[in-house]
């Protein structure tokens, strides 16, 4: 006897139990797949909102010798967008240093730091993730 023929010879009650106890299987599984459906298009366009656009901006640099082994470097945003001062970064040699104020670079902003002629300087912004190299000095004997 098929499949086909059992289902004809359940009387009526027993083919509405057998239906009452698929609905609530199906809607369960149907709402895993939604589930792990939505999650995954969350996730995957979730994380991309963590990586800022690095600001494009053009940096001076001034140095001024004060002695034989030590000069100001003086940076200047010459243009272009305003930067968040918090995660601009001027990484000289292994030091790390902040831009010196809170707030936003914008155009027409300097910040002075001490060097010697030998260092080179490297202008950082981190955004998220991601750290960007927004522009470097080189000093004269470098």
């Amino acid at each position: 006897m098929g499949l086909r023929a059992k289902w004809q010879a359940l009387d009526s009650t027993a083919k509405l139990l057998v239906a009452l106890g698929l609905v609530p299987v199906v809607f369960i599984v149907g709402t895993v797949v939604l589930s792990v459906v939505i999650a995954t298009v969350v996730l995957t366009f979730g994380s991309g909102a963590e990586t800022a656009a690095t600001p494009q901006a053009d940096w001076g640099f001034n140095y001024t010798a004060t002695n034989a082994s030590s000069g100001e470097l003086t940076i200047t945003h010459e243009g272009g967008e305003s930067v968040d001062a918090g995660p601009l970064a001027i990484e000289v040699g292994s030091r790390t240093l902040d831009w010196g104020t809170e707030g936003t670079v914008s155009v027409g902003d300097t910040t002075t730091i001490t060097v010697q002629p030998d260092e080179s300087v490297v202008l950082v912004w981190t955004g998220g993730d991601a750290e960007s190299v927004l522009d470097d000095w080189d000093g004269p004997d470098a």
